[in-house]
């Protein structure tokens, strides 16, 4: 009788284990780039996205192949590198890439809105020659680490 009541009270507690309480907080997802150099002496590198639970946004960019003493602005934009789109964000929070002796450099920005969890939206990451210069030096378009279907929470 004892080994009735053990292997049913461990049923249930099994059971209940393979549950998990629903997160009512929309799901954190990431999306990633390769950077690819765009014009002959242009800078290649990756980028990484994040949405955190509570909406912060941050991206970073870390780039190569670089002149050292360079200066680089970069930002996230909608659409892909082909269609091009507007900056996601103010401009002018986003820092300077400031490569290296050896051309590498990396930049993080927190971003005042966050990138869109719906399944079609396209965002990419354009890095220009200067300042004064805004040629796409390096581009890459970023895809979502969240297979597609999966909506968010």
């Amino acid at each position: 009788m004892w080994y009735r009541i053990f292997l049913l009270t461990s049923m249930a507690i099994l059971a209940g284990c393979g549950r998990q309480a629903q997160d009512p907080r929309p799901m954190a997802g990431s999306w990633f780039a390769e950077v690819e150099a765009v014009v002959d002496h242009g800078h290649s590198g990756f980028a990484v996205v994040s949405l955190s639970p509570d909406e912060t946004t941050r991206a970073n960019l870390t780039m190569s192949g670089g002149s050292g003493g360079g200066v680089h602005p970069w930002h996230v934009h909608e659409g892909t590198c082909a269609s091009g789109g507007p900056i996601v964000g103010n401009p002018t929070e986003y820092p300077l890439m400031r490569p290296d002796s050896s051309g590498d450099a990396s930049a993080t920005v927190a971003l005042d809105e966050p990138l869109s969890t719906d399944e079609d939206a396209r965002y990419h990451v354009a890095m220009h020659q200067s300042a004064n210069d805004e040629t796409v030096v390096g581009c890459g378009d970023l895809v979502s680490n969240r297979p597609r279907g999966v909506a968010a929470r």
